[in-house]
């Protein structure tokens, strides 16, 4: 798919202004994703939602951006900025994710960088781990409670749930590092109202794997 330029009008000022204001860059590092989840926004059921598909970022892209809200923050006297990886699944462009790290960390010299990641936590390598671990990024993480109400909204492509893949993987994390695990890991809950909210309070207030990190809730709209 191209982008129509000529249908677009950006106002440069505006933009320009709106740019010297950031405190946080998100980049939508992929729209694929290795699960098929049956609310998801991207699924397809939703009229003003983009689908799934396999567009990508690719580092020069990320890079250009970088560069030109550089040329715009840098004379700014807060010398501090947040960098966000988004989805489809992030960590499907795991490589690209780290390039463009490491050249805003090398690019913003002297500042005060800060990585977050939005994640389904079923690709968790130690590879991965380490990573993550080593650049102090900040991790939501979608986990919709106990396996029968995560396995029941949150598949892969084949159908089988994903909890226990989520769960092997904040064992690593936390096995790792349990200060990181307790400390940069928070989890997002999405509960629709066929599933049992009483089995998801039970979850995070007992489980003792996930009842010391901050959890977040979003439930959903059931729109045309």
């Amino acid at each position: 798919r191209k982008l129509q330029l000529d249908k677009i009008h950006l106002d440069r000022q505006a933009l320009e202004r709106n740019v010297r204001q950031l405190r946080q860059v998100v980049f939508e590092m992929t729209q694929l994703c290795n699960l098929n989840c049956d609310y998801c926004s991207y699924s397809g059921d939703y009229k003003y939602h983009r689908t799934h598909s396999d567009l990508s970022i690719t580092f020069e892209t990320a890079k250009k951006a970088i560069d030109y809200i550089f040329q715009l923050l840098e004379p700014r006297n807060e010398k501090s900025l947040g960098f966000g990886f988004y989805g489809g699944e992030p960590l499907l462009q795991f490589d690209t994710m780290k390039q463009i790290a490491e050249y805003a960390i090398a690019k913003f010299d002297g500042w005060d960088i800060r990585f977050s990641i939005t994640t389904n936590g079923t690709r968790f390598s130690d590879e991965i781990i380490d990573w993550l671990i080593g650049h102090q990024v900040d991790i939501t993480l979608s986990l919709d409670g106990p396996k029968n109400n995560h396995d029941a909204k949150r598949k892969f492509h084949n159908g089988a749930g994903s909890f226990d893949s989520v769960m092997a993987g904040l064992n690593k994390i936390k096995d790792k590092d349990e200060s990181y695990y307790t400390g940069k890991l928070a989890f997002n809950i999405t509960y629709s109202n066929d599933l049992s909210l009483s089995d998801i309070i039970s979850f995070f207030r007992d489980n003792t794997l996930v009842n010391r990190n901050t959890v977040r809730f979003t439930h959903v709209n059931l729109l045309d």
